[in-house]
């Protein structure tokens, strides 16, 4: 799982397609562009991860060192201008659970993989405050946003 890489939604507006950002390059999705969220894919460059995970490896769960882990996020977070604390990872399982996450769900599994939300492969949320992130490495991320009624979802889409 040397290439994971974070699919993660914010309330701000999009900026396209690939660009980087404080240092990171990002993949955008142009169909945002105009809307109230932005979108992204991070790609490998810009962390501190070493070996195996080199560089910018999210995810605690394959056995990189969590204080690398965690700086990484710091990092994408601060290039996004997000609050770390303001993200909500989950538990994925590649099944089809899905969670929704408000305002009280910021901040389960950025700091420890043992802290996330309970097992799902969606994240679902009405709230402009709150960050979703889904790890993907096999898999396909995938980001569905309704303007009308500002519904945001991420997906893991595996397997």
């Amino acid at each position: 799982m040397a290439n994971t890489v974070d699919t993660a939604a914010a309330g701000r507006p999009a900026g396209g397609a690939l660009r980087r950002v404080a240092g990171l390059d990002v993949l955008g999705w142009p169909a945002f562009e105009g809307l109230a969220v932005e979108a992204f894919v991070t790609a490998r460059g810009g962390g501190v991860s070493v070996g195996a995970y080199e560089s910018l490896n999210l995810s605690f769960s394959v056995g990189d060192d969590p204080g690398a882990v965690l700086e990484n996020r710091r990092r994408v977070a601060a290039a996004i201008g997000a609050d770390l604390g303001n993200f909500v990872f989950t538990r994925q399982v590649h099944g089809a659970g899905v969670r929704v996450a408000s305002a009280e769900d910021r901040g389960s599994g950025a700091f420890a993989v043992d802290q996330q939300v309970p097992e799902a492969d969606a994240l679902v949320t009405t709230d402009s405050s709150v960050v979703l992130a889904i790890l993907a490495a096999d898999c396909v991320p995938v980001v569905l946003y309704d303007p009308v009624a500002h519904v945001l979802g991420c997906v893991h889409s595996g397997w």
